[in-house]
């Protein structure tokens, strides 16, 4: 994927003048367009469940373009999602086994693209889901107990395949994802929030090279058999 140059200093300095003229559809895209432009970052995630709000993990997100991901938790301990450019990596310690999913084709590639927090997983975004404000295109507090300010968008899917029936994305003054609350198709409400971004940490790549304790049970090819080449 081509990085697009996203170079608006008034983007920065008066991002409320900016997004408050904006359609919810190209409020959006104005957001995929800056993480298209970001090269690498960290962050802070907390993932709790609305309706189990017992469950909870939480842990540091690393980064890279255009498709490296890595989730480090601290809850569960030492639990780890990997995501490189030959497979998605699942490490659970809590039962010692290593979830490995081999990625053969760019196909294969999109079908693991789910996330939210990349410029990829925006952009499916964009083509599964009608996009629209929550209440206006005004800020407003994330919630009655953080008053933190936010724009507030709906997604509501196209089709029916998608997992989620409604997800509502809080984003920061300055563009960036602050909450995602997603509602399952049974009502189960899971909320993901990122804060403490950093677009300057530098990051190696070969952090994303995987391995895990070699006492692991490894299980391949968990969600779908890998597409052979042709000879």
């Amino acid at each position: 994927m081509n990085k697009k140059i996203l170079i608006i200093s008034m983007f920065i300095l008066s991002p409320i003048f900016i997004f408050s003229q904006q359609t919810a559809g190209a409020f959006f895209q104005t957001i995929s367009d800056k993480y298209a432009d970001i090269d690498s970052y960290t962050a802070t995630f907390k993932f709790t469940s609305g309706v189990r709000g017992n469950i909870i993990q939480e842990g540091k997100m690393y980064y890279k373009s255009p498709n490296l991901l890595r989730l480090d938790y601290t809850n569960p301990e030492n639990q780890v999602l990997n995501v490189n450019s030959t497979k998605l990596s699942i490490y659970v310690p809590a039962h010692g086994t290593l979830f490995e999913q081999t990625i053969s084709s760019e196909e294969e590639a999109e079908t693991l693209q789910v996330s939210g927090l990349t410029s990829q997983g925006l952009t499916l975004f964009i083509t599964n889901y009608s996009i629209s404000y929550v209440n206006g295109p005004e800020l407003e507090p994330l919630d009655e107990n953080n008053p933190q300010d936010v724009y507030k968008l709906r997604l509501l899917p196209r089709k029916f395949s998608e997992p989620f029936q409604k997800i509502v994305m809080s984003l920061t003054s300055d563009g960036f994802i602050r909450r995602l609350e997603s509602t399952t198709r049974t009502n189960e409400v899971l909320i993901m929030d990122i804060v403490d971004i950093d677009t300057d940490e530098i990051i190696e790549n070969n952090y994303f090279d995987y391995e895990a304790p070699p006492t692991a049970t490894t299980i391949t090819d968990f969600l779908f058999t890998p597409q052979k080449e042709e000879e």
